[in-house]
């Protein structure tokens, strides 16, 4: 177990080294300065296209895709609110002190210029399947723009693995032990129920998933935020 906790230790710092958070930087700032600050410019415009208050000029035959833009911001922001938001934050403050809210602040203004980009690339190089589902993501993108079919291959092995190590086993030891603390539910029994409604959610593939997200993603982010209030206050 110590050999796997140092190797994972090793790992992390070697991914999540100085060179990286230079490197989010500089290509957010590059991103930033090129396109003008798109994320000030088109602020109210993404809000629109976002909550479905504006189309994007197609007809309904035109329009490709298995949910609406609403949707596809709420299975967003189901993948965001999480540990990260909480656990992560509290720890960059323990360990950096204040000053690591300006930098989470820097990192996400310039990140949204990067969020931009990497939507785009996602929706221009998106395979539509032969059963009529849509197929995407930074795999495609990196296999079909850059004409690197390796590195999208390491790239896609990698991402199946995350939830192994990060993501869902994080998110499902963090419910496991709140409801053994609160309840003393044993944790095979929290992590069965979570397997089984899990597999009820995804199931039904992005139209299930996006069902589920419409429902609770904006009862967790306002749950988010007036939680942070209320500490603060």
């Amino acid at each position: 177990m110590d050999f796997f906790e140092n190797a994972l230790r090793t790992m992390a710092t070697i991914v999540w080294g100085p060179q990286t958070v230079i490197l989010l930087l500089g290509v957010g700032f590059f991103l930033t300065i090129r396109l003008r600050f798109v994320q000030l410019r088109r602020l109210r415009l993404s809000f629109r296209f976002g909550l479905g208050q504006k189309d994007f000029g197609e007809t309904a035959k035109e329009r490709k895709g298995d949910i609406t833009p609403f949707q596809a911001l709420t299975t967003s922001l189901a993948c965001t609110v999480g540990n990260g938001n909480i656990a992560g934050v509290c720890t960059a403050i323990a360990m950096g002190g204040p000053g690591a809210v300006f930098w989470m602040w820097l990192l996400a203004f310039v990140g949204m210029a990067t969020k931009l980009v990497e939507a785009v690339l996602g929706q221009k190089f998106k395979r539509i399947t032969p059963d009529g589902s849509v197929a995407g993501g930074p795999m495609y993108y990196i296999r079909d723009g850059l004409k690197l079919p390796w590195l999208a291959g390491i790239y896609a092995f990698f991402m199946g693995c995350k939830p192994l190590f990060a993501t869902t086993s994080i998110q499902s030891n963090s419910i496991a032990l709140a409801l053994k603390t609160q309840l003393g539910l044993e944790p095979w029994i929290s992590g069965l129920g979570l397997a089984v409604l899990t597999w009820l959610v995804i199931v039904g593939g992005i139209k299930s998933i996006a069902k589920v997200t419409t429902f609770l993603s904006p009862f967790m982010v306002f749950l988010y935020i007036f939680g942070a209030l209320f500490t603060l206050i």
